[in-house]
């Protein structure tokens, strides 16, 4: 087990070997002092208390313990989020008997989803958002079936309900079909829904998509630059992909600006299971095991700002 490391090494450490795995026994705090030119930290989290900080995160989405717009078949419960030995973790289980939820969720009659399975989510949601900025944080999934791990901004309820939209939304993780040696790769989806306008999103390039062969096996670092007129996917050091204004033309405009880099977002994290768009055959069956413990793990998140002249 590791113990401490100081900063040079463990800065020379990640640069060089970012893609190399961690037990979840390892616990190798990146130093909260670690600067980034002509920025400041603003947001920290590194997981190292022996339980959530809900003073920086809430424990289910604003909207509910579900995200059945999606599809998905899980409820969000409290006890499938753990904080152990400087990470969080996100469990997933089988519910046997949606009954035992707290209503709505508990009555399949009056409630528009089934729900088979328990798993976590976490957000900042009225507790810390940001609009331009630079994040960063190291994270790894489980090979599993039927997973959706992510990690994402969002845009807070009020600007939802004044706009009639959902989003903007940023996905930075988002993966599914894990338990493939290459899953499907959706990060770096920018897009809001509007009902009169189009859906514009933008998609890592093909070629780019070895990167993540085998994308379970290790821990990644994941980057995000967002300023005024670009949004930067950064992965394991590489960049993925640019979009900037010009992207935008002809795609009609946001409710909020000509593009969607001007919004106050806030963090989300979760672990969704299943989709309307996902295939049966990449849902859980019969040889997946449960609990699946660890089916997200994130070692720490930071956010960077600008400093201002």
């Amino acid at each position: 087990m590791f113990s401490k490391i100081n900063s040079l090494f463990f800065l020379i450490l990640l640069v060089a070997c970012s893609s190399d795995s961690k037990s979840p026994t390892e616990v190798i705090e990146e130093p909260i002092q670690t600067e980034i030119e002509g920025y400041r930290l603003v947001f920290h989290e590194a997981f190292n208390e022996i339980r959530l900080d809900t003073n920086k995160w809430n424990t289910h989405p604003w909207w509910g313990r579900e995200h059945s717009g999606n599809g998905s078949v899980m409820y969000y419960a409290d006890e499938a989020i753990r904080v152990q030995g400087g990470y969080l973790h996100i469990d997933v289980d089988r519910l046997e008997d949606q009954s035992t939820l707290p209503p709505p969720y508990n009555d399949t009659s009056t409630w528009p989803g089934v729900l088979d399975y328990i798993s976590g989510s976490i957000n900042t949601h009225m507790k810390f958002s940001f609009t331009h900025g630079i994040v960063k944080f190291r994270a790894k999934t489980a090979k599993e079936k039927g997973i959706w791990p992510a990690v994402w901004l969002i845009v807070p309820q009020q600007y939802t309900n004044v706009n009639d939209t959902w989003g903007p939304e940023i996905d930075i993780l988002e993966m599914s079909h894990l338990y493939r040696d290459n899953p499907n790769v959706m990060g770096g989806y920018i897009y809001w829904t509007d009902k009169n306008q189009p859906q514009p999103s933008f998609h890592f390039k093909e070629e780019d998509h070895h990167l993540f062969a085998n994308f379970t096996d290790n821990w990644h670092d994941y980057e995000l630059r967002w300023t005024e007129d670009e949004i930067i996917f950064i992965f394991d050091n590489h960049e993925l992909l640019r979009v900037n204004r010009d992207d935008f033309a002809g795609m009609g405009n946001p409710p909020h600006s000509d593009w969607i880099a001007d919004v106050p977002m806030y963090l989300m994290i979760n672990v969704a299971v299943g989709a309307s768009w996902m295939e049966q055959d990449a849902m859980p069956d019969e040889n997946t095991v449960f609990p699946m413990r660890d089916a997200l793990l994130v070692d720490y998140i930071k956010v960077y700002q600008k400093i201002e002249d």
